[in-house]
Order: C-alpha cells, then structure tokens, then sequence
C-alpha cells in the first residue's frame, strides 16, 4: 500500500514540477538556504526560491523512485553545494538510525562518538540500510 501511494506521490509531483516550471519567470537560480536544527525540538528552516524548490521536490521525488537524490544548489552567498538525500524506511530502533549522527548544529547536542556516522558518510559508502553497516 505504500509503495501505490509512493508512486501515486512521485506522478502528481512531477506534473506539479513541469507545470511549475512553465510558470517561473526568467531569474532561474537554483537558490536555497538550508538552516539546521541548534538543538533538540527546535525548527529547521528552508529559505528557497522558486527554481530551488523545484530543484530541490525533483530531488525528492528522485529519492522516492530509487533510494537516493542529489542537486546542486547555492546558497544566497552564490556558493554551491550539494543536496544529498537518502531514503530509509526502517524502524527507529534499527542500527541505521541509532547509528546515525544527530543533526544539531550546537555542540553540546551534536557529540559524534565512536559509533556513529555522518549523513555524508552514509551517502558517500553507500549505506541505506542497516545491512550496509555490517559489510
């Protein structure tokens, strides 16, 4: 049931994409801001133009249909980066979440031990799932 409703999502997303951008005007940046959370139960903020979002939902949409996205965007400081996104539906308690570092910017929140790993190197060594942590 998930995976009809997961494609049903990814069709409808990408008819929003294509009408949306048939309606951009012609600053077409792919401009995103990206504000983390400082610590625990605190708002995470995305500051996006038009073509960003965009950018950003073909992205998703991408990490629906095969496990992983990515883009590039810039920040309003014209730097680029990279959006990587990875899917995973396993249970909270399963090793790929426990293992995974917490997304706190402050300090205090955010101390990496020995057993945890970055969203980047969970990107970077192919791990999607708990399985991978074993190999």
């Amino acid at each position: 049931m998930i995976h009809v409703m997961e494609n049903i999502l990814v069709t409808k997303l990408d008819e929003a994409c294509l009408r949306g951008r048939s309606k951009l005007n012609n600053d077409n940046r792919k401009v995103a801001n990206i504000y983390a959370q400082d610590q625990p139960g605190f708002a995470s903020t995305l500051v996006v133009s038009s073509e960003g979002l965009l950018t950003m939902i073909e992205t998703y949409i991408a990490a629906l249909k095969n496990g992983e996205g990515s883009c590039e965007l810039i920040n309003s400081n014209m730097e680029s980066y990279e959006l990587l996104v990875i899917k995973n539906n396993e249970k909270m308690e399963e090793p790929f979440w426990q293992q995974l570092q917490l997304p706190y910017t402050e300090s205090e929140f955010n101390q990496k031990t020995t057993n945890t790993y970055g969203p980047t190197e969970y990107f970077d060594f192919g791990i999607r799932g708990s399985v991978d942590l074993i190999k």
